[in-house]
């Protein structure tokens, strides 16, 4: 039986992370976001699962709570499948390293202050450095075209649906077949945009999920 645990963007906005454990044991992370705002202090616990054990990654779009996390899953084990658009990963790549120089330069500002008042312990250093983005970009990947299908493994095929959100956004259909029953789809919306954009595609319709998790 196919089971989904939120490890983010679940009672709280930011932070999406969702693990899809299939049945043969394959597990699936869709998205790796960071947590913002008052979750913040949640970006330096530990995921709730073990990194080395998840066999791919399918990102929904490069905003920085639904990528920022990726170069920490890296750094702590993960050497799986990234899956992403083109634009998706021209964009992650980005944000991911901009957010790198953003906690670099936090960490010594930060640093600086305590050093005056004898605490630098409680300083957290960075997340992680431009060295883990880089890391995390020369995993082996796949980028998928938008309404062409393909296998991800064994009884999984996946399909990336134009999202209408930022450049490159996709919501993710995941068809899976659990030994001799009826073929599921699971449905990951990602973020959501509009019709009637000016300059993005409009979205794409979902025509058919036996669960959705928007």
């Amino acid at each position: 039986m196919a089971t989904v645990i939120s490890y983010g963007a679940a009672e709280v906005v930011t932070g999406s992370c969702h693990l899809l454990e299939l049945d043969h044991g394959k597990r699936i992370l869709i998205d790796c976001g960071m947590f913002q705002g008052r979750e913040e202090k949640r970006n330096y616990t530990d995921f709730g699962f073990d990194p080395q054990t998840i066999d791919y990654l399918l990102v929904t779009h490069a905003h920085l709570d639904h990528v920022g996390r990726i170069p920490k899953l890296v750094k702590e084990g993960f050497t799986g499948l990234f899956v992403a658009t083109a634009a998706t990963r021209d964009l992650a790549e980005v944000i991911m390293l901009d957010s790198a120089k953003i906690m670099k330069e936090d960490f010594l500002t930060q640093y600086k202050k305590a050093e005056r008042r004898g605490k630098e312990s409680e300083v957290h250093l960075p997340l992680y450095k431009e060295e883990d983005v880089l890391d995390a970009l020369a995993l082996p990947h796949f980028i998928p075209q938008y309404d062409e299908s393909f296998e991800l493994c064994k009884d999984v095929t996946v399909t990336y649906r134009n999202a209408g959100h930022i450049l490159g956004s996709a919501f993710i259909e995941i068809r899976y077949k659990e030994g001799d029953k009826e073929e599921k789809t699971i449905v990951f919306s990602g973020d959501i945009g509009n019709n009637n954009d000016m300059v993005l595609p409009d979205l794409a319709a979902c025509k058919k999920a036996d669960y959705l998790y928007v």
